[in-house]
Parts: structure tokens; sequence; C-alpha cells
């Protein structure tokens, strides 16, 4: 055979078993799994806080982002979902179960809502009852329904209220504005948030079962 003849013959031999070594090699390569990402941890939080008639009287939709909190409220009288004919209201929703309230405040929202926490007046009162009560800042005197229906006086100027008194003043029976319950529950809340223990040892001395971004309490 011609010299030259039998150098390609060699050549390409060569390059056949450096191809199946190749492929192979290949074949007994195990693809590592691509590791899923971790799931997010709940950063969003739906407080509610109903009247004794089940209507939602204070809602917020609170979140984390890199450890600052942000806060987004409504009025009772927003509305919100509708059920064929029947228009419902912030307030209604008070009326609706729980992760009926969640979806139906992300689909009109757009955020996520990771969990709820619902509290009704007596809840509520017993919050603020552990954390020491609320100081607040009444811009002028009030006269409000109590929850047996009797009418008190909250005068004007800085006033320390407990848990009972706060919740009268946010669910006042005789309030029709819904606006200024608003601004009455906002004053409250932020109050609650400010006194609430950030620390583990600080929350089991004021521990409030269920307390914020720890699982929702349907009542």
């Amino acid at each position: 055979m011609h010299t030259r003849a039998v150098a390609a013959v060699v050549l390409l031999a060569i390059v056949v078993v450096t191809t199946l070594a190749i492929l192979l090699t290949q074949q007994n390569t195990v693809t590592p799994p691509v590791p899923e990402p971790p799931a997010d941890p709940t950063r969003t939080l739906l407080v509610q806080v109903r009247d004794p008639g089940l209507l939602a009287r204070g809602s917020v939709l609170m979140g984390l982002d890199d450890e600052r909190l942000n806060q987004l409220w409504w009025t009772a009288d927003w509305w919100v979902d509708q059920i064929g004919v029947q228009e419902v209201s912030g307030a209604e929703m008070g009326r609706k179960t729980v992760p009926y309230v969640m979806q139906t405040v992300q689909d009109q929202v757009q955020v996520r809502v990771d969990d709820a926490w619902v509290l009704d007046r007596l809840a509520f009162a017993g919050l603020v009852d552990a954390v020491g009560g609320v100081r607040i800042d009444v811009p002028e005197q009030v006269i409000y329904l109590t929850d047996r229906r009797q009418a008190a006086v909250l005068p004007q100027g800085v006033q320390t209220l407990d848990g009972a008194v706060a919740a009268d003043y946010v669910l006042d029976a005789a309030l029709r504005d819904e606006q200024q319950r608003l601004t009455r529950f906002q004053a409250v809340w932020d109050q609650v948030l400010r006194r609430f223990p950030s620390d583990p040892e600080g929350t089991d001395s004021h521990r409030v079962p269920g307390g914020p971004f720890e699982g929702h309490d349907a009542h």
C-alpha cells in the first residue's frame, strides 16, 4: 500500500477512536439537577378588625421589603368585588371566608397576600392591652358608642387608651365617616406596631397568640 494511503487510514482510525471516547464520556456524565430557588418566606400579612356584626371596619395589608414595613390601607366603604349583581364592600369582606378575602384583595391590588390575621373586638382589645395600651393624639373631643351602645367621651389631646377604649374608638357604631374611622384605626395600629416587641425575649413577656406575621386567625 502506498505510504500516503497508509497514513490516511491511520489518521482516520485515530479520529474514529477519539470520537467514540468523547461520546462514551458524555453518556457516563450525570448532569446535576438545577437547584430550585428557595421558597420565599411570608412577607405580606392582611390584618382585618371586625365588629360584632362581622363587618370589617379596619383593614391593612402589611409587607416587608428589605426590612422596611410598607402598609396599604382602605376604607370600609371601598368597593372590592362583585358577586353577580351584589357589590362587596371592604366592610362586607368581613363576612367572607379568610381564603376568599386573601384572594380577592390580592386580585384587586396585584400584590401577593401570604397570610391573614383576623381580629374581632375582643382580640383587638386584648392586643392593645398586651402592648400596654396606645398613646394617640385626639384632634378634637370625640363622642363615641361603646360595645354596650352607651355614649362615651374622649377629650381632645394626647390620650393613653386601654384595649376596650381603643376598640370602641375604632369600631364606633355611631361613626358614618369611614375615612375618619380609617384615620382612627391608623393611629391605633401605628402605636400597636411601635410598642410590639421586636426581640424574642421581649415578645415572650408580652406574648399575643397569633401575633403579627405568625399566621392567620379567623374569628
